[in-house]
Formats: structure tokens, sequence, C-alpha cells
């Protein structure tokens, strides 16, 4: 889970996917499919741009939110610990 500036909150399931909960809005969260396992951590970058995301598969990913994208998408050898 990460939490964002301006008060998203992002979860990544076991299903591989990201949810982004925009609270002020009050509607279901935007969700986005990323992972084809289940997601490991996140990190957020600092002006909120980008998210970095694991999963159990041995992937990386970088998204970048200024129009949802994958930037780099990576399958490492053995299980990606720390991002």
């Amino acid at each position: 889970m990460a939490v964002d500036r301006v008060g998203k909150i992002y979860t990544g399931g076991s299903d591989g996917t990201l949810r982004i909960w925009n609270l002020e809005a009050k509607r279901e969260p935007k969700i986005i499919e990323i992972h084809s396992s289940e997601m490991l951590q996140m990190k957020l970058s600092e002006k909120n741009r980008f998210i970095a995301t694991s999963s159990m598969a041995n992937e990386l990913v970088i998204n970048d939110f200024t129009g949802i994208k994958i930037v780099m998408s990576t399958r490492e050898e053995g299980r990606v610990n720390a991002i």
C-alpha cells in the first residue's frame, strides 16, 4: 500500500492488479492490470509520477502515471526483494 500527497491510496492485489482509491470521489477504485501474479511491493516516486511494483513472478514494473503506461518491465532471476 502507498499513499500519495493528494490523498490517493494505492493497493496491490493477489490478482496482480493495482487499485487507485480516491476517497474524496467516493467511487470504485481505478483498476490497472500490471502483473501476472500476486503483487508484493510498491513504491511511489517523490512527485507521484511513477510507481514501481514487484510480483511473485519475479517481475519488476515501473508505470508512468501521466499516461498509465509501462515505462520498464523486467523478469529477474530469483525474487525481487526490494524496490
